[in-house]
């Protein structure tokens, strides 16, 4: 909450919020006033639910878009009527859901996004330095890889820590799992 509250952000998207609702008056609790609309996804689990939160005096949000996977915002800029599409994503942990959420993601239809930004955590990683100790799945990461490809999307890298997720281990596993991707026209709009 006091990081939220000191930065300068309008648009603010969590994932795994371990919540079934939210409400605007819970969400006052944790958020500065001028955040003050908001889309989510229920959690079903212990580590499920998105949540994103914005700024309605600089943006009109139309959710497009929501499952357990991401909450698709149309968002349109009320200072110049420029619009972009905002996937707050959250990708399943488990083996088994990753090539479902990757077939999803290639045949989501994007054909009306002109301008499109996915963030959160895909729980996927792009390549074996992407991880502190050996191994990982080659295949994930190809899958992963080929799907950015396939989609025509950027990585817009991070900057300070590495990784994103640890098992907190005594010697802990670490691995970057969350990525900020956006399409072409995104990066030359923005």
């Amino acid at each position: 909450g006091a990081k939220i509250n000191k930065s300068a952000y309008n648009i603010i998207c969590l994932q795994e919020t371990k919540r079934e609702t939210f409400d605007l008056s819970y969400l006052k609790k944790f958020y500065p006033r001028h955040l003050d609309s908001f889309a989510f996804y229920p959690s079903t689990s212990a580590s499920s639910g998105l949540l994103t939160v914005w700024n309605s005096n600089l943006y009109d949000g139309d959710v497009v878009h929501s499952n357990s996977y991401a909450v698709t915002i149309k968002f349109i800029c009320l200072m110049d009527q420029s619009s972009f599409h905002l996937s707050n994503v959250y990708g399943p942990a488990h083996s088994s859901g990753k090539m479902a959420f990757i077939t999803w993601l290639l045949n989501f239809d994007t054909t009306s996004f002109d301008d499109w930004l996915l963030a959160g955590d895909f729980n996927l990683c792009r390549c074996a330095d992407h991880r502190n100790k050996p191994k990982g799945n080659i295949i994930e990461m190809q899958l992963f890889n080929n799907a950015i490809i396939d989609l025509d999307l950027v990585d817009i890298p991070f900057s300070g820590r590495r990784f994103t997720w640890s098992n907190m281990q005594l010697n802990p596993l670490l691995v970057k799992l969350d990525w900020v991707l956006v399409s072409s026209s995104w990066g030359l709009s923005f």
